[in-house]
């Protein structure tokens, strides 16, 4: 059987999917439309199916970073459940140290999408347990609840917008304050072979944190970044960007960010290559 983009136009391509998105009879899923360039550290809207190793490094100051493995996994059309194990490392009085930090344990329901609107929002929580060390910096110390509102919106050109906020409720609040935050991402994708090849997306983070206490102030980062194909199936993705601080420099160094992909529902890791 000859390939689509050889015995298919583009516009009879595009009937095609449209007629098999009709054959679901469940309208809750979401289009993949939505599923949108993962960014460094802004969360998506879209649920998926996805396991990600995510690492930071610092560029200059004491050594230190992390290392993250994140399991995510649909719940039916609409829900998605997520576990995250951190390995931190650290330098301390030129002593370099290192274990596991807190573990996260999350969920998100995505509420509402419209393809007309290019528009998804959804909605989850996390709670993080205390299993990492806080006197060699590798945990807070205290249980952290955690709600998030996240927000996709498709624009013209193959841009998108991405919003994500939320607030950190730790239940010791004398070991770790209670935190606000506000991550966007923008950027837009660029693709090979008029959307069939190999995409690229370029982007950038804008980053705001505030401890909710008296006399704090807000953090600001900007982080920019691209996400490259590796497979050409595009089920294994990769990122790297930079951290860089905005304001209050001087215990904040600037890092670098990156993550590995797989989409495991779309094949396995030796398949699409």
């Amino acid at each position: 059987m000859p390939a689509f983009k050889d015995a298919l136009t583009q516009d009879q391509i595009g009937k095609v999917i449209e007629f098999l998105r009709s054959l679901c009879a469940e309208k809750t899923w979401p289009r993949g439309n939505f599923n949108l360039p993962r960014p460094l550290v802004t969360e998506k809207a879209f649920p998926e199916n996805e396991a990600v190793v995510t690492g930071t490094a610092n560029l200059h100051g004491a050594p230190g970073g992390s290392v993250t493995v994140i399991y995510e996994k649909r719940i039916g059309s609409s829900g998605m459940i997520e576990a995250a194990v951190p390995y931190n490392f650290a330098q301390d009085s030129g002593v370099l140290r290192s274990g596991f930090g807190d573990i996260a344990l999350g969920y998100k329901q995505k509420l509402f999408d419209n393809l007309n609107k290019g528009s998804i929002f959804s909605v989850g929580g996390e709670f993080i347990a205390p299993t990492g060390n806080p006197h060699v910096g590798t945990g807070g110390g205290t249980p952290v609840f955690e709600t998030f509102a996240a927000y996709g919106q498709i624009l013209p050109a193959d841009s998108f917008l991405q919003l994500h906020t939320g607030i950190e409720l730790p239940t010791q609040p004398d070991k770790a304050p209670r935190a606000y935050y506000l991550r966007t991402a923008i950027g837009k994708t660029f693709s090979t072979q008029n959307g069939l090849g190999r995409r690229w997306s370029p982007m950038a983070e804008f980053i705001a944190d505030r401890d909710l206490v008296t006399g704090a102030t807000t953090n600001w980062d900007v982080v920019p970044e691209i996400q490259i194909p590796l497979s050409k199936r595009m089920h294994i993705l990769a990122n790297v960007g930079v951290r860089i601080p905005v304001n209050n420099t001087g215990d904040r160094p600037k890092q670098i960010i990156f993550y590995f992909l797989w989409d495991y529902v779309d094949g396995t890791l030796k398949q699409g290559w």
